[in-house]
């Protein structure tokens, strides 16, 4: 039952993204900055410092506390890509990771699922793209990111159209009650 709530969760946040993309996929790609600022955001609640690209618009969604509870999506058309940082409650995140990915309406045409450690965190770098059910490709970055001793994952998921990724959003920030998660970290180890 309780796979059930993540699955649907995960399956509504997906389902947004599908949206957006479809809105996206008829934009011209705009010039990427070459010097490109961050900026900071703070939500001062759940003790979460997020430094994003100056240009990212950011809005703060509805979650139910249960499951999610706290959800920031991300959309930048300068840089051409949208995601989500979210806080979640998972007991086995390796098996959420896997009965998401079972349960999925995506035709997955790559998939990877990395374990990954930090200072903080452990978890898992999941890299693929799919198309989706409006026929358009996306690429995906997703980090599931576990505190350790604990049940609370950190979720980063960045999403693009284009096979290249931006590498700018490797410089992305999140510190999370005082435990800092930087995805540039990473790289080498992926």
């Amino acid at each position: 039952m309780r796979y059930r709530k993540f699955w649907f969760l995960a399956t509504l946040t997906l389902a947004v993204a599908v949206f957006i993309l479809s809105l996206a996929a008829n934009m011209p790609s705009q010039t990427r900055p070459n010097n490109l600022k961050f900026k900071q955001f703070y939500n001062e609640q759940y003790g979460i410092t997020i430094n994003i690209p100056s240009t990212t618009v950011l809005k703060t969604e509805f979650s139910n506390g249960e499951e999610v509870f706290f959800s920031l999506f991300l959309e930048d058309k300068n840089i051409n890509y949208w995601g989500y940082i979210q806080l979640w409650h998972i007991k086995d995140l390796q098996k959420f990771l896997n009965n998401s990915k079972e349960e999925s309406s995506f035709n997955f045409l790559e998939y990877k699922c990395i374990p990954v450690k930090t200072n903080f965190y452990h978890g898992f770098f999941l890299n693929w793209s799919a198309v989706l059910e409006s026929s358009n490709r996306v690429y995906a970055q997703e980090y599931f990111m576990q505190k350790d001793n604990s049940q609370q994952v950190l979720r980063i998921s960045l999403f693009t159209k284009e096979k290249a990724f931006p590498p700018m959003l490797n410089k992305i920030k999140v510190t999370w009650e005082n435990a800092p998660f930087k995805l540039e970290e990473l790289e080498g180890k992926l």
